[in-house]
C-alpha cells in the first residue's frame, strides 16, 4: 500500500506483477514509474472498491454484499477495517484522481487495455462529481457511456448503427402503401427492404425519405430522429477509431 508516498527516483522504480485492485496509491503521485500490473484484476482499482464500502457504510448499509474483486474471501475483512482507517480519505474526488494517474501511467507504459478499463471507471466518477444541476452535462456522460463505453469501445457504435437501422425500417412499414391487414410475407419483406435502402440513405445523411415516394407520409419526426442518432453514433465511432489508431 502506497499512502501519501513520494517516489522520490520514478524512472527506476518497478512495481510489477501486482493486480490493481489489491494494491493502493492513494494520494501519491506515481508518473514517471514503470507500473506492470497482473494480468488479471484490474478492471478496478482497490480505493475504488474501499470507496464504495465507505459510501455503502454512510447509507446504513453493511457493505458485506460489495463486490471485492478477485481479492479472496479470507482477506475480505480486512479490506472492510482498511477502509475505516482510510474513510476521512477516500473520497469521491481522491479517487478520481487516483484513477487518472494510473490511467496515465498505463498509457506511457504502452499498456493500453489495462488503462481502457480504468478510464471507464474514471469518467464514472467524473460524472457522479457532476453537480445534480448540470442535467444536460449528465445525460451526454450516460449517451457517451451507452453508445461507445467513453469512446473505447468500436463494436458498440457499430452495433447501433445496425439496429438503428433495422429496427427503424420495421417502424416505417405502416407507412409504406399497401400494408395493411393481412400481408404476404414475400410482399412484407419487398416492403422492408424498400424501407431498408430509405432508411441507410438517410441514416448517412446522403438522401431524405421525401426522395422514396413511397415514405411520402413518413413523419418527418422520425426522420430527424435517425439523423441525430446517426451523427451521435457516428461521432461516438470517430472517436473510438482514433483512439485505437493513437495507440499503435
Amino acid at each position: 500500500m502506497f499512502f501519501s508516498t513520494t517516489v522520490r527516483k520514478p524512472k527506476i522504480t518497478y512495481i510489477i506483477g501486482y493486480p490493481l485492485s489489491r494494491v493502493s496509491f492513494l494520494l501519491t503521485n506515481i508518473e514517471g514509474i514503470q507500473l506492470v500490473p497482473a494480468r488479471a484484476g484490474n478492471e478496478e482499482i482497490l480505493d475504488g472498491i474501499l470507496l464504495r464500502i465507505v459510501e455503502s457504510a454512510k447509507a446504513g448499509r453493511s457493505g458485506v454484499g460489495i463486490s471485492t474483486g478477485n481479492i479472496p474471501a479470507e482477506n475480505k475483512a480486512e479490506i472492510r477495517e482498511l477502509a475505516k482507517r482510510l474513510e476521512p480519505y477516500l473520497t469521491p474526488e481522491t479517487v478520481h484522481a487516483e484513477y487518472k494517474l494510473i490511467r496515465k501511467c498505463l498509457e506511457a507504459n504502452r499498456m493500453f487495455t489495462e488503462a481502457a478499463d480504468l478510464f471507464i471507471k474514471e469518467m464514472r466518477l467524473a460524472r457522479k462529481l457532476l453537480r445534480k444541476t448540470n442535467v444536460f452535462e449528465r445525460l451526454a456522460h450516460h449517451i457517451y457511456e451507452f453508445v461507445s463505453r467513453y469512446g473505447e469501445s468500436v463494436n458498440r457504435p457499430i452495433i447501433l448503427a445496425i439496429a438503428t437501422t433495422l429496427l427503424a425500417s420495421i417502424l416505417l412499414l405502416p407507412y409504406n402503401p399497401g400494408i395493411g391487414g393481412p400481408v404476404p410475407l414475400h410482399l412484407l419483406l419487398t416492403k422492408y427492404l424498400e424501407n431498408l435502402e430509405a432508411v441507410s440513405a438517410v441514416f448517412f445523411q446522403v438522401r431524405s425519405f421525401k426522395d422514396f415516394s413511397f415514405l411520402a407520409k413518413a413523419p418527418i419526426a422520425i426522420e430527424i430522429l435517425i439523423r441525430v442518432l446517426a451523427i451521435i453514433i457516428f461521432g461516438n465511432l470517430f472517436v473510438a477509431v482514433r483512439r485505437r489508431l493513437e495507440r499503435h
